[in-house]
């Protein structure tokens, strides 16, 4: 089987924790009281696709690649050729999150990905690695990532770029234009709140806020990645305060009958202490997670052990 088709066949294959979103343009939200929130429907994972270490990169489970090779029809690479996107149709929707698949050959294997609105305002943006198996050769990569900002317009960019060495200015340079949906999807994310408790004597007491994001069918997904933004600064003068540390990351989110299963980092336990912060720290998460209808259990693990299980062993 050609590298082409193997990276083709891992594109279609991933399958996402999904639900159906709530659309509605930008301008439609005003004078709109209550929104419905939308079923999480299940999807089967494939293990080697869980989102472990997302939004960075699983260029590990890419097969190597010959050297220096072609484009190929439907790529598009930079001028340079030494930056090839293969997931990408110009022109076409971009998806929340997208997976951008493709190559190339870069300083300490380092290529650098963002996305623009046709104003320039980035919507998102990283880096990767590739799978090169030494300097100078090209590597596969792969990124899977989330809109963080709303676009102000209903085209943008998808740019891949590497950096020189010499001087850190960008280089072979892949832009893609695309559309961008300005339809959005409401969600909760749950927070404790000091001025609703002052005293927090209600540990397990935490209380909605609500956010706009791109439109996603991975709702639940999503919500966990707003939970673990934390409160924004608005949000936070109005009392709302986070048990979980910054860093934490999601590695993995299963649906199965019913009862969802969240896989965090060891960032989540870091510091954590004292019977309270855990109870907050656990409703942060099932609360987050019970506002879809088809979830009706949470169980919480970090780095695959049960939470529970790391205070009370």
């Amino acid at each position: 089987m050609s590298c082409m088709k193997r990276m083709a066949i891992l594109c279609t294959g991933i399958l996402l924790l999904g639900a159906g979103c709530l659309r509605t343009t930008i301008g439609e939200l005003r004078g709109v009281k209550k929104y419905q929130l939308p079923p999480v429907s299940e999807y089967a994972f494939q293990d080697s696709f869980l989102p472990e270490e997302e939004p960075t990169t699983s260029s590990d489970i890419l097969p190597l690649l010959p050297e220096d090779p072609n484009v190929q029809p439907g790529e598009i690479a930079s001028e340079s050729q030494n930056v090839i996107v293969s997931s990408v149709i110009a022109h076409s929707e971009l998806p929340n999150p997208f997976v951008l698949l493709g190559r190339a050959r870069a300083f300490e294997n380092v290529v650098y990905w963002r996305i623009r609105d046709a104003r320039r305002l980035v919507l998102a943006s990283g880096q990767a690695i590739t799978n090169a198996p030494d300097a100078g050769r090209f590597g596969a990569f792969r990124i899977r990532a989330f809109i963080d900002t709303l676009p102000e317009t209903d085209g943008g960019t998808v740019e891949v770029f590497t950096r020189s060495p010499r001087d850190g200015s960008e280089q072979d340079t892949v832009n893609i234009p695309v559309t961008l949906s300005r339809e959005v999807t409401m969600l909760k994310a749950y927070f404790s709140n000091i001025e609703k408790d002052p005293g927090a004597e209600r540990c397990e007491q935490v209380y909605p806020v609500t956010r706009r994001v791109y439109r996603t069918q991975n709702a639940a997904e999503a919500a966990a990645l707003e939970l673990l933004k934390g409160p924004t600064a608005l949000e936070r003068g109005t009392g709302s305060r986070t048990s979980l540390l910054p860093g934490t990351a999601l590695r993995s989110i299963v649906l199965k009958e019913g009862v969802l299963t969240a896989d965090f980092s060891r960032d989540i336990v870091f510091a954590l202490a004292g019977s309270c912060n855990i109870q907050a720290l656990r409703a942060q998460i099932e609360q987050t997670f019970l506002q879809f209808p088809t979830v009706q259990v949470v169980h919480i693990l970090v780095e695959g052990e049960n939470l529970d299980k790391l205070f009370n062993p």
